[in-house]
């Protein structure tokens, strides 16, 4: 007896979705390893176990299916950097700044942080091409600053009154584009000092005078 339509509705629907996420990790996996223009679309399908009409289908193209990719990517972010911090907590500015130091220190320390570079350095290059690419960019990096803006306002500080909104979105988009340049700074540049209280000592100058 066959199924009834709702149940070979799911099936589809879960066996599209097991699809797509495969291709996203085929994609991801080919493109560190030999960039975007060297990915091709029949080796992301071989890798994924599909054909190349399955990433025409679920993606629609080449282009869409690494926008989707950076879409994925830039979402595992958020939890590397936690940044959901309560605002009516104890932790004065400085102690949060030292702590998403110490958080994105850990992630440059993993074995996989060269790869990590290149994937971003190629993201960086096609969404400089591309202006879908860019503005999908761009979105995620305005909720990044804007999640440790809220986590940064109305915070108090060691000495000095607590941040305002204003100062709080201008230590923001200090603090991580220091963050974003130290990245490749320390992937390229490994005789750099990657001890986290210095580096967090240097970041915390950031934060205005009292």
């Amino acid at each position: 007896m066959a199924p009834p339509p709702s149940r070979r509705r799911r099936t589809r629907t879960q066996a599209r979705a097991e699809n797509r996420s495969a291709l996203l990790a085929a994609a991801r996996e080919l493109i560190v390893e030999v960039g975007y223009t060297g990915a091709q679309l029949d080796e992301i399908a071989t890798r994924a176990g599909l054909t190349k009409g399955a990433i025409y289908s679920i993606f629609g193209g080449k282009l869409e299916l690494f926008r989707a990719v950076v879409d994925e990517h830039a979402r595992e972010v958020y939890p590397l950097l936690d940044l959901d911090v309560d605002t009516a907590g104890t932790m004065s500015a400085e102690e949060l700044v030292v702590r998403l130091v110490r958080r994105y220190l850990a992630v440059l320390d993993q074995p996989n942080a060269q790869q990590l570079l290149r994937f971003e350095l190629d993201l960086a290059n096609l969404a400089l091409r591309d202006a879908a690419t860019l503005q999908l960019v761009v979105a995620h990096e305005r909720r990044i600053a804007e999640r440790l803006t809220a986590a940064l306002t109305g915070r108090r500080r060691r000495r000095g009154s607590p941040l305002s909104a204003t100062q709080a979105a201008v230590v923001a988009d200090l603090v991580l584009g220091a963050l974003g340049g130290l990245g490749q700074r320390l992937v390229l540049s490994p005789w750099m000092s990657r001890d986290p209280d210095e580096i967090a000592t240097a970041l915390v100058r950031l934060l205005p005078s009292p």
